[in-house]
């Protein structure tokens, strides 16, 4: 009669495991963007295109090769390499796109000037399977930066081609940005190494339950 209880508070212990969890992915890759495109431009030599190009990075990385435990450990150079929108654009976008689709978890940001101004700021990150953004996922959201470079985590997964973030404020005069990078899996990948959604941890819990009345179950 003791093995009931045992498996009740077992199935309890996994639900509560679960949902406490992160939904970071623990085989997420480094991805660069094939293309970044901006609402906002100030022109050469401050482009798009130098938000995806590894120049101002302490390390370099292979797009969908490179763990993102080894991203973790990169630092801005901070060589003012990046891009810078118009003379006081507070309101815009800067769209990436990674090529094919992705199961995304998160994605890293290097900031002009060290962080320390002409950035943008007060953004949110949405996903998309189109350009048009028909149909996005709102990721995350971000205030200003304080750092050289941030790491933005998802709440839950997002999938899709497509990366926008999309900014309300500034830090100083000028939208701004080093180097973006995502981070994620192919979308058609297996990533056994996930930890299970709280719903998926109940159905086990509850198989166990199940597991244990039948075999009790007189014959």
């Amino acid at each position: 009669m003791k093995t009931f209880p045992k498996l009740v508070v077992a199935a309890i212990g996994l639900i509560g495991a679960s949902a406490a969890s992160a939904a970071l992915l623990t085989n997420a890759v480094g991805l660069q963007a094939v293309d970044a495109t901006s609402t906002s431009n100030y022109g050469a030599p401050y482009t798009t295109a130098r938000t995806i190009d590894q120049s101002d990075l302490s390390g370099s990385y292979v797009s969908g090769v490179t763990s993102t435990s080894v991203i973790d450990t990169f630092t801005n150079l901070n060589q003012g390499n990046g891009w810078h929108g118009a003379f006081n654009d507070t309101q815009g976008s800067i769209t990436f796109d990674l090529g094919a689709q992705y199961t995304l978890d998160r994605v890293y940001l290097f900031w002009m000037n060290g962080g320390g101004g002409n950035n943008i700021a007060d953004f949110s990150i949405l996903v998309s399977d189109d350009a048009a953004f028909s149909a996005p996922t709102l990721a995350a959201s971000f205030g200003f930066p304080t750092a050289g470079q941030d790491r933005v985590d998802f709440a839950s997964l997002a999938t899709g081609e497509f990366v926008r973030l999309e900014w309300t404020n500034l830090q100083g005069s000028y939208p701004g940005l080093n180097e973006f990078i995502a981070g994620g899996v192919a979308a058609m990948e297996q990533f056994p190494s996930q930890v299970p959604e709280p719903a998926t941890a109940a159905l086990i819990g509850l198989g166990l339950l199940g597991c244990f009345v039948s075999r009790r179950r007189p014959a």
